[in-house]
């Protein structure tokens, strides 16, 4: 929620600037603009090749997939297990940065327009051939 007062130029300075990313949200039926904005927030940190503990929630865990250490945000235990796990290993915070990363690249504008306009063609295609 914090994140939201931010102007936006400034998300992405600040997101630079930490250490390591914890996402312990609670998403399930949530507006679709706080996920998309909570998402956004989170592609940010990956970006900037942050280590990353996240929620075990969906659609986090579609997102960061292999490149976190996952938790419970319903259990602080597992929430404190999995940071101190991140913290004191900076060889798994390095690797797991560079992992997400890598894998940020794959969420662009562009890619999501190309996959967004070959669904749809994909659906036309269908519908106008079982006509």
């Amino acid at each position: 929620d914090f994140v939201e007062f931010i102007k936006e130029e400034w998300q992405r300075v600040l997101v630079h600037s930490f250490s390591l990313g914890l996402w312990g949200t609670l998403l399930g039926a949530a507006p679709l603009l706080l996920v998309f904005g909570i998402i956004k927030i989170l592609l940010e940190a990956m970006a900037a090749g942050l280590p990353i503990a996240c929620s075990d929630r969906g659609p986090m865990t579609e997102v960061l997939r292999d490149a976190g250490v996952y938790f419970n945000p319903e259990q602080p235990d597992s929430i404190a297990e999995s940071l101190t796990f991140l913290l004191q290993d900076e060889s798994l915070r390095r690797t797991l940065g560079n992992k997400a990363q890598r894998l940020s690249m794959a969420y662009s504008w562009e890619s999501c327009a190309h996959e967004t306009f070959s669904f749809l063609k994909s659906v036309t295609t269908n519908i106008f051939h079982e006509s």
